[in-house]
């Protein structure tokens, strides 16, 4: 039997529904990573140094002022940015069942605007040009994740493939 919109047998239309699912769920799971992961990164970074400036006997007032203007503190959150970017274009890729690269670029893509949400919502206390440069290398540090986790999803499959 033929589904009449499709022209697709019933069984192809519910694979490509099911592929289709978990496309959008790697698509989904990469984009999350991206954004929370970004989060516990920066706050992460601000309790170490919050407790250095403790350890070093700083008092409140200073460690809010310190870490509010703060070039490093803003400079080490965009790397821990970068790095959770790259890890979830890498989580998406490894979910993915086939265009790896693909997933992890538009997980990356799904993140921008989430991302753009966050430091509206939160505000960001680095540079204005830091802030930019963090929102556009998300797509290509996602990219750079799917890349590596590409040959680690072609291994696996070809190790199916063997008898």
């Amino acid at each position: 039997m033929i589904s009449s919109k499709t022209k697709l047998p019933p069984e192809a239309s519910l694979r490509a529904a099911i592929d289709l699912g978990d496309s959008l769920r790697a698509i989904g799971v990469g984009a999350v990573v991206i954004v929370a992961g970004s989060l516990a990164m920066t706050t992460c970074i601000g309790v170490v140094a919050t407790i250095g400036m403790l350890v070093r006997g700083d008092s409140g007032p200073i460690i809010v002022t310190t870490l509010c203007s703060s070039f490093e503190v803003a400079l080490w959150c965009a790397a821990g940015g970068w790095l959770m970017s790259l890890v979830g274009g890498y989580t998406s890729a490894a979910r993915a069942d086939r265009a790896y690269m693909a997933h992890a670029i538009w997980a990356g893509a799904l993140a921008i605007p989430l991302n753009l949400a966050v430091v509206a919502l939160l505000g960001d206390s680095g540079p204005a040009w830091l802030i930019a440069l963090s929102i556009v290398m998300i797509v290509p540090c996602a990219a750079l994740g799917g890349w590596m986790a590409s040959p680690v999803k072609e291994v696996q499959s070809a190790k199916e493939l063997r008898p």
